[in-house]
Order: structure tokens, then C-alpha cells, then sequence
């Protein structure tokens, strides 16, 4: 009887939880959280006497995605997907569970979506905390003036309303989950060329680390005057970190408006890299 995804699904999360690494990158965006007071403080706690304190409850879910999102999360879900990705082919567990009727493609998709739905999990996790703690600290609304002078939320200006803040979080989940995919599926790529956790780690790492420099290089040359400027900054909009350009934009009208490049490279590279992931996997040798 071929065991059914979901089975294999709880196979790969009881291996990730045994080693503590998942409940570890699931606690981190909370614990972020938690040092920043999630991105709020107290009422009349503003810098200096006076202006009252623009931070609200939505003010601080918007910020914790934007933390939750930021790098540091990224390479810690790496950590997990290192050993999800890579462990089996170290142990030699991948040959005992292939004398079974399952497919590879089924392994490796458990696998893949143990990893994004952890990732998703996580930030979920960071952007409740924040909204628990924006709740407790500065309350349930702000001065939508001075929210236009804060950074990443002066949309909530031009959208007031529960509602609307309701669907741009949760929008901002799926986007945030969205841009962890890349990273995943090149870990899954990594790992069927080294099959060791360790080296999966460090090579994607330095892959990842790489596109930053060649994204920071073409964006400063596509700020001279010289003629392949605005070829440069073209191509720098589409590396992997470029990509990333999309998410500030997470809004359901101006992701698709603005953004669409950005999520469009990032949702190609993490077709292009699980699929180059699968073939590796679904083709090398486990023994």
C-alpha cells in the first residue's frame, strides 16, 4: 500500500521536531517579537514630550513581517531545511524507506511542503505575537496622520478600516511564506549534489549570499551615468534578492499592479530550483 502524502508529511515534521530545529525557527520570529515590544510602544512613550505615539496594534503586525521576513529568519528555516533536505542521504535512510511502494516525487514533495508550511508557520507566529503585544501596548488605533510618516504602514492612511488591514496582514503572510520558496527549493537543489547537511547549509548560503553582492554591484552600477546603466539596474530587479521587491507591495491591488515582476522572478525561481531539486533527487543514487 503506497503511504499517502500526508503520512509522509508527519514523517518529515516528527524528524524536524525530534532534532528541536523546527520548534526553534517557529520560537524565533516570537522571540523577535518579543525584544522589539512587536513593534510598538506604549501609549505616550513617543520619543521626546509631545506627539502622541503612532503605533497601534496593525501598525506592529505590519512591522513584524517585515522582521519576520528579514534574513536572519531566513537562514534559520535553513537550518531546518538542511537537515530535511540532506539528513536522509547521510544516513542512509532514504534506501530503507525506497524498498517500500513510494515515489521519490512523493518524498520530495512532503518534504517541500513540510519546509513551507513551517516557514509560513513561523511568520504567522511572529505576526500574532506582534498583534498581541501592539494590542496590549499602544491599543487598537493611531493618529492616521502620523502613521503616514512611518515607514512601511503609511498605506494605512489611505486605508482605514479593520477590514482592509485584515486582508493586506494576511496577504503579507502569503507573500512573506512566498519569499521564503526560493531559498527552500535551492537547499533542496544543494542537497542532492552534496547529500550532506552541513555542506547544504554553508552552499546555499553562499549561493544566497552571492546573488546579494552581484544585486548590490548592478544596482550601483545602475546608478552611473554610463550606458549600460539601465541594463544593469534591469537585471539587478532580477536576481533573488531583487525579487524580493515585491513584498513591501503585498497589498491584494498593488502586489499585481506594481510588484508583479518581482513575485513573478520569485515564483520562477522556485519553480526553476524544486524542479531542478526533483530531478537530482528523483534520479541520484541513495545507496
Amino acid at each position: 500500500m503506497t503511504p499517502p502524502l500526508l503520512g509522509l508529511c508527519a514523517a518529515e515534521w516528527r524528524k524536524a521536531r525530534g532534532r528541536g530545529l523546527a520548534h526553534a525557527v517557529k520560537g524565533l520570529d516570537m522571540l523577535q517579537q518579543k525584544a522589539t515590544g512587536g513593534g510598538a510602544m506604549p501609549p505616550g512613550s513617543s520619543l521626546g514630550a509631545g506627539p502622541p505615539d503612532p503605533f497601534d496594534l496593525w501598525v506592529a503586525g505590519e512591522a513584524a513581517l517585515h522582521l519576520a521576513v528579514f534574513p536572519v529568519h531566513g537562514f534559520a528555516l535553513l537550518f531546518l531545511a538542511s537537515v530535511v533536505w540532506a539528513e536522509d542521504f547521510s544516513l542512509g535512510t532514504l534506501a530503507m524507506l525506497f524498498v517500500r511502494p513510494v515515489s521519490r516525487a512523493r518524498v520530495f514533495a512532503a518534504k517541500g511542503l513540510v519546509l513551507l508550511v513551517t516557514a509560513g508557520a513561523s511568520i504567522g507566529l511572529a505576526l500574532a505575537t506582534a498583534l498581541v503585544l501592539g494590542a496590549v501596548l499602544s491599543g487598537f488605533s493611531s493618529d492616521l496622520e502620523l502613521i503616514e510618516t512611518v515607514p512601511w504602514v503609511g498605506w494605512m492612511a489611505a486605508e482605514p478600516g479593520s477590514a482592509a488591514r485584515v486582508v493586506r496582514l494576511a496577504s503579507g503572510l502569503v507573500a512573506g511564506t512566498l519569499l521564503m520558496a526560493p531559498a527552500l527549493g535551492l537547499a533542496s537543489l544543494v542537497a542532492g549534489i552534496t547529500r550532506s547537511p552541513v555542506m547544504t547549509l554553508f552552499g546555499t548560503l553562499i549561493l544566497l549570499v552571492g546573488d546579494f553582492f552581484v544585486f548590490v554591484a548592478l544596482s550601483a552600477w545602475g546608478k552611473t551615468s554610463l550606458e549600460t546603466s539601465e541594463l544593469a539596474a534591469g537585471l539587478a530587479e532580477w536576481t533573488v534578492w531583487g525579487a524580493r521587491s515585491f513584498f513591501p507591495l503585498h497589498g491584494p491591488g498593488t502586489i499585481f499592479s506594481e510588484g508583479l515582476g518581482g513575485l513573478c522572478g520569485t515564483l520562477g525561481y522556485s519553480v526553476v530550483f524544486f524542479g531542478l531539486g526533483l530531478a537530482l533527487f528523483v534520479r541520484r543514487d541513495v545507496t
